[in-house]
């Protein structure tokens, strides 16, 4: 009896034991899965890390404004064309020649100038990615051992995030300023063309804005 109440004992302590190691385990990967406060950073401090590679940055900008100014050009060629079909034969036929050889001209230009940015904007967001994760695996290497037994700070996470963060920072940086630029490029073109032609349709059309933009904005805050 004396051995048999021993035992119970030993076995009710190690099954305290036991449940009192497993919700430590379980309070601490609830610690762990709780978001991980953020510090936010400016658009300047994103910016500056791509200062090393400004001139790639200056060629892509160059090749994002030319590449988005096509598209407003091969419209206004187009409308020439379909003007060109109302005056005489002879006429007609010297204008669509005319259009042709400058959609073909602007095809070879249309390659250039998209292969110039592509090129430019990839090197810098390669570039920019390689800086971005030998900083943070350096940043790593100076902690403490200690700081490598936090959960969040497993192995696997730390190369999640060594492969997500520099890519999403390129994405950020890099990919959506190279689709700003290339629409900043096409609306500054449309509104030249638009002046050239008529500059009294184009303030009625600038002063409708307002008007347009508001409505997408109450339209998509009525859709949420």
């Amino acid at each position: 009896m004396k051995y048999s109440g021993e035992l119970s004992h030993t076995r009710s302590n190690l099954g305290a034991s036991f449940r009192s190691d497993k919700d430590s385990i379980i309070r601490a990967g609830a610690d762990a899965l709780e978001p991980m406060g953020t510090k936010n950073v400016s658009l300047r401090r994103l910016y500056s890390m791509v200062g090393p590679d400004w001139i790639y940055g200056v060629v892509g900008t160059i090749g994002a404004f030319a590449a988005g100014s096509l598209m407003p050009l091969f419209a206004l060629g187009v409308t020439q064309a379909l003007v060109a079909y109302y005056m005489d034969w002879d006429t007609t036929r010297h204008e669509v020649k005319k259009i042709a050889i400058l959609f073909c001209c602007g095809a070879v230009i249309s390659v250039i100038v998209y292969s110039i940015e592509h090129f430019s904007f990839g090197i810098m967001g390669e570039r920019l990615t390689l800086r971005v994760r030998e900083m943070m695996f350096s940043a790593i290497l100076r902690n403490e051992i200690g700081w490598f037994d936090d959960f969040n700070n497993t192995s696997s996470m730390l190369a999640s995030r060594l492969e997500s963060d520099a890519t999403l920072l390129r994405t950020i940086v890099v990919d959506r300023s190279t689709i700003l630029l290339h629409n900043v490029g096409l609306v500054v073109t449309s509104f030249v063309i638009a002046f050239i032609l008529n500059w009294r349709i184009t303030l009625v059309v600038i002063a409708t804005y307002p008007l347009i933009i508001s409505g997408h904005i109450s339209e998509a805050m009525a859709a949420t």
